[in-house]
């Protein structure tokens, strides 16, 4: 699992959510 906390690899990754 890759720890994604940038918006736009969110939308690659439904599985994270995006922290305002």
């Amino acid at each position: 699992m890759l720890k994604i906390s940038r918006p736009r690899l969110l939308r690659k990754t439904e599985k994270y959510e995006p922290e305002p």
